[in-house]
């Protein structure tokens, strides 16, 4: 054992002062060494490894970044174009799969399956809400304690007030629009009742985007200017740990409070729940808001201030965009395929239904109008891949092995173009393909995936459903309209569509006119 001394001391320090000079004089260097062996093992010897796709993908997740922000956020085409140069499985990053082969999606999205890595800091809004729920067994904690307050049960009882804002739309299409022979930006006034029905239906209150005619306090724009920073740090998530990490930056993440970004709407979300626990949430209101403030853990304690914000905040959210979504795609295509149109309308005179709203019984037992929204669902489908984690000890995918641990996705707007699946018109809409026998049917079931896929299933459901066949009913009975052109006269701005990992659109317009025997007044509200 050697003694320490003055003179080995002052080696050590110089053979320190020698390294760190080499380091700093070499860093680039060593970096590159570094990068490169990362790169030649990912690209060569990771398990991944023996799959298809392109060389970026393979040695980076910056990749994916650069996929979603190409040509003007359009990253599901771009998926749709890898898949149609590797084919149905692609490595699109280095530890994650793209599959568009419709025999796996049980197998990627079982009843037990865990959620893929996800980012770790707040940036989304998200924070205890299920859907961060890692693993299967936290998942179903979370999910056990709310579920009920989405039943079809308890939605019903929130029909009327559903019935209230669709009849504002009607109203005030026909006032701003229909009687001013003026043209209508629909992309605007879908988000706009969307907006109101998921915050009437979580809050017993909306917001008033129908009424005022505009993002009231921003809420939809400052939500949506938000999301390319979120994306990135969901596909980067070493970038989203490293940031969490950096003393301070706290004070950066969205928090109720703030003036832009996702906080104005937590502002808005913390108020209302704040504005409930001081009324002493009556049992008159039984909005979700109402479910969650009764909610109770498996260990019987209530739910926290955040854990409902988080949850209120997540139906604002994927409540709103999805299904407005929806609302304009279906629109487009019956204003511009009158055929359709005109089936669905004599299906809809012809029942004995409800005015100005019919019920939703009434509607889910007709079979043209529940085609319609099946195809509309299917073509409307998220645009973004939905990431699961494979369950040991793994499965094999078209003769390659993948292991447990790794993560794989699926497109449902990929999924949705499937010629595998829905034939040679994949990319039309046609609602006849609903309606070709009860087998056929049963067979198109199986591959549905607008609302996900296994015990993670959307909660929402329940509520879009009901919206949509209300609203669609009520503008088909409602109203004739014609699809407008850019450079026709009213026509203020370009249309546009970004796939913002949901769908964000402006410039969709529509020239509405009341149909001919339907009073003007017919959906003046009260």
């Amino acid at each position: 054992m050697g003694i320490l001394t003055p003179e080995n001391l002052r080696e050590a320090g110089n053979f320190a002062l020698l390294a760190l000079s080499f380091l700093k004089s070499n860093f680039l260097y060593i970096l590159t060494a570094l990068l490169l062996t990362r790169a030649i093992y990912r690209r060569y010897f990771h398990p991944l490894s023996a799959f298809p796709g392109p060389f970026w993908g393979s040695i980076t997740h910056w990749y994916s970044v650069y996929l979603f922000f190409a040509g003007g956020y359009k990253m599901h085409l771009h998926e749709l174009e890898l898949h149609k140069r590797y084919g149905p499985v692609v490595r699109l990053k280095p530890d994650m799969l793209l599959i568009a082969s419709a025999s796996y999606l049980d197998t990627v999205f079982h009843l037990k399956c865990d959620k893929a890595a996800f980012i770790d800091i707040e940036i989304a809004g998200f924070g205890d809400a299920v859907i961060t729920a890692r693993s299967h067994a936290s998942h179903v904690r979370l999910r056990k304690r709310i579920a009920s307050a989405y039943s079809m049960t308890n939605i019903r009882r929130m029909e009327t007030s559903v019935d209230a804002i669709v009849v504002s739309l009607l109203h005030q299409l026909n006032t701003r629009f229909a009687a001013q022979k003026k043209a209508c930006d629909f992309a605007l006034w879908a988000q706009y009742f969307a907006y109101d029905v998921v915050t009437d239906v979580a809050f017993g209150r909306a917001v008033g985007f129908v009424e005022a005619g505009k993002d009231v306090a921003g809420l939809v724009g400052n939500f949506h200017r938000n999301l390319p920073v979120g994306n990135i740090l969901v596909r980067v998530r070493w970038l989203a740990q490293l940031l969490a990490m950096v003393p301070g930056l706290r004070w950066a993440m969205p928090k109720s409070g703030d003036e832009v970004g996702v906080g104005v709407m937590m502002t808005y979300r913390d108020g209302l729940i704040r504005e409930r626990i001081r009324e002493g949430n009556p049992e008159k209101k039984p909005d979700l808001l109402h479910h969650f403030l009764n909610a109770k853990n498996d260990d019987g304690t209530p739910m926290t201030f955040r854990e409902i914000g988080d949850e209120c905040y997540l139906i604002m959210v994927a409540g709103s965009d999805t299904t407005s979504a929806v609302l304009r795609l279906l629109t487009r295509n019956l204003y511009s395929n009158p055929a359709i149109m005109a089936k669905l309308y004599a299906e809809l005179s012809s029942a004995r239904l409800s005015r100005p709203v019919p019920t939703f019984d009434q509607l889910v037992k007709l079979p043209y109008l529940q085609a319609v929204l099946s195809e509309a669902l299917r073509l409307g489908s998220l645009g973004m891949y939905i990431p699961r984690a494979v369950s040991e000890p793994g499965f094999e995918c078209h003769g390659k092995f993948v292991p447990g641990g790794m993560a794989v996705a699926m497109n449902p707007w990929v999924l949705s173009q499937s010629k595998e699946i829905y034939g040679e018109d994949a990319s039309e809409f046609n609602p006849e393909r609903w309606l070709r026998g009860e087998e056929e049917k049963a067979r198109l079931a199986k591959y549905e995936f607008a609302f996900g896929r296994g015990g993670r299933s959307c909660l929402g459901r329940n509520i879009a459903l009901m919206e949509l066949n209300k609203v669609v009913a009520g503008l088909v009975l409602g109203f004739e309209g014609r699809l407008m052109r850019e450079g026709e006269e009213g026509v203020e701005y370009p249309g546009e569509l970004r796939n913002l990992s949901i769908w964000a659109e402006k410039g969709m317009w529509v020239e509405f006119k009341l149909r001919e025997g339907v009073e003007e007044g017919w959906a003046k509200v009260e």
